[in-house]
């Protein structure tokens, strides 16, 4: 048989058609709760900017990046240690909880007295103070809240977060319209978010106690310790991630202005839903990706090589027309002509978006080979580039260098993620390489005619030429998948093979 008439085993339908449903749900359930969290911050930013200007909208987005680099200290790395063992032991998540929630706590203390003490020392004007500590308690019930829902995530039970996540947020939303509507400012903002986030928190905690066992929800000294013992290295990467996150804006705030933190910020969100439902795949596909990685090397390859074509199914039509319709999108949202400026780094920092997610699936990979220390490794390098090249980029240019700083460690991040696992890619004998087969190429094809298609289109409706892009691009990318799978048949065993169990693709 050739290369061109290869095809992987058909699974068998019922089970093929069980897991993607488990997928398809577990993604779902992430964009209505932690996701669909992240969605309705972004609309509270679009309503701060249209309402309050760039300056507000600078105040808020500092205050926010700080709570979640603050946020992810305080979970201590226990997100994805939970997820990753509770996963293979549910047993395990009344304990987890139990203890994890007292190191949150701990840490909660230490991590708000730091961010007092950052706050003095920047010497920040008192409104944006009173903004970013407003902000700053939230971290105990974000950080709780965080773990919780690595617990649900790794039962795949995320669906049960639902009835929390659409209530809390239709209220984020519609409390911080009304409020800005009465001509509220960007602290009362950071007071109703606050408020939202504890009332996730609570109404979290009390479903897992519904499916939880309360006998199971012990706190001991021992487990304790051996959870901070085993949660160093993520609490590492998180940590270090976390820092690389917010230095650009912190700089800018700092060589710069709050105006300039808007404007970057703008930009920044502007990616954030394709990001959040890149995120939502990513995540509900890392139990999976864990069981793969104690199977055969051959199904993980085909497992990571799919995940790597779904996300860039997404990522990259999305870059496209943000890049070509840039002021026509931030004039929509953000309906003041000050953000203007912001269309320039949005271009700039496009790259990004698909270098996140591809560095992002390659990093599943290194956690589910129980290999966190090179994560971490990696990371701590791209912290070091970002200070060393965003300080005089940020202090010389300003908002381009920012913008420059993000796509140069991303780029870095990427390679030194796929160095990390090139093993799993290595070539065995009998077998072809997995990229070989992929749909990569067709992908780009497919963009490539979507591309073309805007660029002609300078003089239509941004909407209208936005829709007939994307239709030539499904049109296309559909044409091109149907004839290198050979049919329906053929396209079906391509992406639903990953997805089968061993128990079952083997039977």
């Amino acid at each position: 048989m050739t290369e061109s008439e290869q095809t992987w085993p058909l699974p068998e339908q019922p089970g093929a058609v069980t897991l993607v449903w488990r997928v398809v749900l577990n993604t779902m359930s992430l964009l209505t709760t932690d996701v669909l969290n992240k969605a309705a911050t972004f609309v509270v930013y679009a309503l701060v900017g249209r309402y309050c200007g760039p300056g507000a909208f600078g105040q808020l987005s500092l205050g926010l990046t700080l709570l979640y680099t603050f946020q992810v200290f305080a979970s201590a790395g226990l997100p994805t240690l939970i997820t990753r063992d509770v996963a293979k032991l549910p047993k395990l998540a009344g304990s987890y909880c139990a203890n994890a929630g007292v190191i949150v706590f701990g840490a909660f203390l230490v991590n708000f007295v730091i961010l007092i003490l950052l706050v003095l020392v920047s010497q920040y004007p008192r409104d944006t103070a009173e903004v970013i500590l407003i902000l700053g308690l939230g971290i105990l019930p974000w950080s709780l809240a965080t773990n919780i829902e690595a617990i649900f995530r790794a039962r795949e039970q995320i669906h049960l977060l639902a009835s929390v996540a659409i209530p809390i947020n239709i209220c984020r939303v519609g409390v911080s319209y009304y409020v800005l509507r009465r001509g509220g400012t960007v602290i009362d903002i950071a007071y109703v978010l606050l408020a939202c986030q504890m009332a996730a928190m609570i109404c979290e905690a009390v479903i897992l106690l519904r499916e939880v066992p309360l006998r199971d929800i012990c706190f001991t000294w021992t487990e304790c310790a051996s959870l901070l013992r085993r949660t160093w290295k993520f609490l590492g990467i998180d940590s270090l991630g976390a820092v690389l996150a917010c230095t650009s804006t912190v700089l800018l705030s700092w060589y710069s202005s709050e105006v300039a933190v808007g404007l970057f910020g703008a930009a920044w969100q502007l990616l954030m839903p394709v990001r959040l439902v890149l995120l939502a795949i990513i995540n509900s596909m890392f139990p999976m990706m864990c069981r793969r990685a104690d199977e055969n090397n051959e199904r993980l390859q085909q497992f990571t090589v799919m995940m790597i074509e779904v996300v860039l199914l997404i990522a990259a039509p999305s870059s496209i027309l943000l890049y070509f319709n840039a002021e026509q999108v931030i004039s929509f949202l953000y309906a003041h002509k000050d953000f203007s400026n912001a269309a320039p780094v949005l271009r700039i920092i496009l790259p990004a978006l698909l270098l996140q997610a591809i560095a992002g699936t390659f990093g599943q990979v290194v956690y589910s080979k129980h290999r966190e220390h090179v994560t971490l490794q990696i990371v701590a390098i791209d912290v070091a580039l970002n200070i060393v090249i965003g300080v005089p980029l940020i202090y010389g240019y300003g908002l381009t260098g920012a913008a420059v700083s993000v796509v140069v460690v991303n780029v870095l991040n990427t390679l030194l993620h796929f160095w990390a696992i090139r093993h799993v890619f290595a070539m065995e004998p009998g077998h072809t390489s997995p990229w070989r087969s992929s749909l990569v190429l067709y992908i780009i094809a497919a963009c490539g005619a979507m591309a073309a298609t805007e660029s002609v289109s300078g003089e239509v409706n941004f909407i209208v030429a936005c829709i007939v892009a994307v239709l030539l691009y499904a049109a296309v990318l559909v044409g091109l998948m149907f004839w290198r799978c050979r049919g329906a048949n053929g396209l079906r065993e391509r992406f639903l093979f990953p997805l089968q169990e061993a128990s079952v693709g083997q039977s």
